[in-house]
């Protein structure tokens, strides 16, 4: 009670077997774990000696390090991705503790996997809708790693490491404009072309450039950790319509890093809607003759291949729904809703506005009738059609009904 309308990110639920999103944490873990083992083997590739045009390639061959938490608004996606970052940088808290690295694997990583020490730096999460018109994902996180950068020489780390660092952020950061740069405030002169086909190589090297740019990062950041990830978070990038291909093609192009696992809380369908928008207007012309080749429903599909692409299904992971479990039979659901005003000392069940004698149903039933005398009956097997089907109406249907005086 109280935190009704924020995410609630609780990162030890995350190794609850009696979470109501168990089941997705698990299989986050299971794409997370091999993430990390094809991070470990890039790892081990000799790249000296290789020219710029072979490193490039071999970054490109990189598999998918995309983790998307899917589920339709209100459904607790964003809690569930805040929720998983968190876990992870609590085990970068204590990397030498096994019990706590143990109660988070549990039996997907093995011994021989080499994951017991992997320390996260997990950035904050990247609202697309909040940024400015101008600005891109990619800016967005080169500029928390600087900050970040910036607070750990506040405590005292040696500068001349800085130094070195502070020049890949630079001309990361120039290539990442070079890329935005509007074509229409370019100048015709010819010392000014030189210099844009000198920031076009820069681009093009770009995937390189933040390549080194993320080890030279979390050497710094991780220290004496050399099994260091860095996690990128993006959320609801489905609600910036005007942006969401691009952000896709930034993660795809840029992201798709050994040693970065980014991870994303979405509207999968909307998503998909979104990106058709995109390839609707580049063949708007196409579209408007009977006999061309390009149609509404091809348009679809390659929105649809495009995105198994960008985020593939085995990386979609699907956040149960309250209505479809009941109905189903999935498992047995019951919401504990506490009272933070009470004792913190006692447990849970104590301290549950609701009854704990019942599951969902039962629970929120029993809530109308001390709240307004009203007695209704319910289906084991169908969620009655008063009561909340999702996450989010039911944190407002609790805050609402809670506040009421008992009748």
């Amino acid at each position: 009670k109280g935190r009704e309308y924020r995410a609630a990110i609780e990162p030890e639920k995350v190794n609850s077997p009696t979470e109501f999103f168990s089941s997705a944490y698990q299989e986050a873990k299971v794409q997370l774990r091999e993430i990390l083992l094809a991070s470990l083997q890039s790892g081990k590739r000799e790249t000296k000696g290789l020219s710029t045009k072979e490193k490039i390639q071999l970054l490109r061959e990189n598999p998918n390090n995309v983790i998307a938490f899917c589920a339709d608004r209100g459904r607790g996606k964003t809690t569930a991705m805040l929720s998983f970052s968190n876990a992870l940088e609590a085990l970068s808290d204590s990397p030498k503790s096994d019990s706590a690295t143990s109660l988070f694997w549990g039996d997907i990583a093995t011994i021989n996997d080499d994951l017991q020490n992997i320390r996260f730096e997990v950035l904050s999460p990247v609202d697309p809708a909040a940024m400015e018109n101008s600005d891109s994902v990619l800016q967005q996180v080169i500029s928390q790693m600087f900050e970040n950068i910036c607070k750990k020489i506040e405590t005292g780390v040696d500068n001349r490491a800085f130094d070195d660092i502070s020049d890949k952020f630079q001309k990361c950061a120039q290539a990442i404009d070079s890329l935005y740069k509007d074509p229409k405030t370019r100048t015709s002169l010819i010392e000014d072309e030189l210099e844009q086909i000198a920031e076009m190589g820069e681009s093009a090297k770009l995937l390189l450039l933040l390549h080194e740019l993320v080890d030279r990062y979390l050497d710094f950041m991780c220290g004496k950790y050399a099994k260091c990830c860095l996690v990128v978070q993006i959320d609801d990038a489905d609600m910036d319509i005007g942006r969401a291909y691009q952000i896709l093609e930034d993660m795809r192009k840029y992201l798709g890093l050994p040693r970065v696992i980014v991870l994303m809380a979405t509207n999968i369908q909307q998503l998909e809607t979104t990106v058709e928008q995109h390839f609707l207007q580049e063949y708007e012309h196409g579209l408007k003759y009977s006999q061309s080749m390009i149609t509404v429903e091809r348009c679809h599909d390659i929105a649809v291949l495009y995105l198994e692409k960008a985020i593939p299904h085995t990386r979609r992971i699907y956040l149960p729904d309250i209505d479809k479990t009941i109905r189903q039979h999935l498992s047995r659901v019951r919401v504990v809703y506490e009272d933070k005003d009470k004792d913190t000392d006692k447990n849970k069940e104590e301290n549950n506005i609701l009854a704990s004698d019942g599951a969902y149903q039962k629970q929120l039933l029993e809530l109308l009738y001390r709240k307004t005398g009203m007695v209704f009956t319910f289906e084991e097997d169908y969620l009655h059609n008063l009561l909340p089907k999702h996450l989010r109406e039911l944190s407002q249907f609790l805050s609402f009904f809670s506040n009421m005086k008992d009748l």
